[in-house]
C-alpha cells in the first residue's frame, strides 16, 4: 500500500496521442473567455442496473458506458473488502455547462457530459455473518472526504477502488484529495489528455 500512496500523490500530465481513440477526442476544448460554450446536447440519463445514484445524472452516451465499468469495479472491490457491494453512489454531478475553474479558456469535461464527481458509496447491512467489526456489518457510508486519509477498511476500499481504475485505464483524468479543490470527491473524465493527481 505504501507504494500505491507514492504513485497516487504524483501529478502526471501526458498527451494521449498513442492511446485508444474515444468518440469525444476531436471535440474542441479551448475557447476565448467571453465566447458562448458549445455544451453537449446529445446526453442520456445514466441508469445503472446494479447501483443507485444519489440523483439523476445526465452524461454523454459514451461516458455512460464508462460509468457501467466503474460500477463493476466498485462492486468487485466492495465484495473483496466488505463482503458485499455498495448499493448507492453519491455524486456532485455529471453534465454541467461550464469552463474549467482554474483554466478559464478551456471547457470543462462536465460541459460535454464526459465526467463525474464521485463523493461517497453507501453499503447495505451485511446479510451473512461477517468477520468484520460489528459496525461494518450494519449499513455505512464510505466517503472520500472522511476516509481517504485514515487507516481502516473504508480507506482500503477507496484505495483499492482507485488502484483498479488506474490498472484498467478506465479514465484518462483522475483527480482526488491531492489536487486543489478536490478534498471531498474524485473527479473522473475522458479528456484527450491524461492527468492523475489522487
Amino acid at each position: 500500500m505504501r507504494v500505491l500512496l507514492c504513485i497516487l500523490s504524483l501529478f502526471v500530465f501526458n498527451s494521449i496521442a498513442n492511446a485508444e481513440k474515444y468518440p469525444l477526442d476531436n471535440v474542441p476544448r479551448e475557447f476565448e473567455p467571453n465566447t458562448k460554450l458549445p455544451c453537449a446536447k446529445d446526453l442520456v440519463k445514466h441508469k445503472s442496473p446494479t447501483i443507485k445514484y444519489s440523483s439523476t445524472m445526465s452524461v454523454s452516451p459514451h461516458f455512460s458506458k464508462k460509468l457501467l465499468e466503474l460500477e463493476k469495479i466498485a462492486m468487485r472491490v466492495g465484495v473483496e473488502v466488505f463482503g458485499r457491494a455498495p448499493i448507492k453512489i453519491k455524486h456532485y454531478g455529471g453534465y454541467k455547462c461550464r469552463r474549467i475553474r482554474r483554466f478559464p479558456t478551456y471547457i470543462s469535461e462536465h460541459a460535454l457530459g464526459n465526467a463525474i464527481d464521485l463523493v461517497s458509496f453507501r453499503f447495505p447491512r451485511a446479510t451473512k455473518k461477517s468477520k468484520l467489526k460489528r459496525k461494518l456489518s450494519n449499513p455505512f457510508t464510505v466517503s472520500v472526504k472522511k476516509h481517504w486519509t485514515v487507516k481502516n477498511n473504508k480507506s482500503v476500499f477507496l484505495r483499492r477502488f482507485v488502484e483498479e481504475i488506474i490498472k484498467e485505464k478506465l479514465f484518462r483524468t483522475m483527480l482526488g484529495p491531492a489536487y486543489p479543490g478536490h478534498d471531498d470527491h474524485f473527479h473522473f473524465d475522458m479528456s484527450p489528455y491524461e492527468v492523475i493527481s489522487i
